[in-house]
């Protein structure tokens, strides 16, 4: 087995979902765009891009008229045009981390680094001795859905971490949020045989 993990082919486990392996080490980059699960929500996440551009484009439309003392804006709409372009400014800073980052977790005998980019996102890059380490989990969430009164409507969806357990009970994500429980499961084995061959 080859021993730089440079030199070590690219195997695509899952669509944007690539491991190299290599004697002594184990890189594993994920694209965060492919774990959306499916074209409803890729088509879901678009239409939020599109609203998110929208209330953006609410105070750059606004921006003149503000600054302009004939113009005689009134205040309401001041008021309302910075929230709703922050509300975009969000959204639209969501579907590009959706789009541009992905994860990498790259694992030696020694430690396990995660780091997520290029865009600073909701995530923690760190490193984890792998001696700490006890195990890779996947785990589900559930999230029923609520109406205004408290009753509980039909809708039910679930989504995906993977986590690293550590020796003193410490629980670290890798990645969460995952639609698609497929790439929870391949990377939770990938890692979880690298570090622990004999399971």
């Amino acid at each position: 087995m080859i021993d730089d993990l440079n030199s070590a082919p690219v195997e695509e486990i899952l669509k944007g979902l690539h491991v190299r392996r290599a004697q002594s080490r184990l890189r594993i980059t994920y694209q965060w765009r492919n774990g959306l699960g499916g074209i409803r929500n890729a088509l879901g996440e678009g239409v939020l891009f599109i609203i998110g551009l929208g209330f953006f484009a609410v105070p750059l439309a606004l921006l003149p008229a503000m600054f302009n003392r004939e113009a005689n804006t009134p205040l309401w709409q001041s008021l309302i045009a910075l929230p709703l372009g922050l509300l975009g400014a969000v959204i639209v800073y969501r579907a590009l981390g959706l789009v541009c980052n992905s994860s990498v977790f790259e694992v030696s005998r020694q430690e396990l680094k995660a780091r997520h980019g290029p865009l600073p996102f909701l995530g923690e890059n760190f490193t984890l001795p792998a001696g700490e380490i006890v195990k890779v989990e996947w785990r589900k969430a559930g999230h029923t859905t609520h109406t205004s009164d408290g009753i509980r409507r039909s809708g039910y969806s679930a989504t995906f971490d993977v986590c690293v357990v550590t020796a003193g009970g410490q629980t670290k994500k890798l990645m969460s949020g995952l639609n698609d429980r497929q790439y929870a499961f391949a990377v939770q084995n990938e890692l979880s045989r690298f570090l622990n061959p004999q399971v």
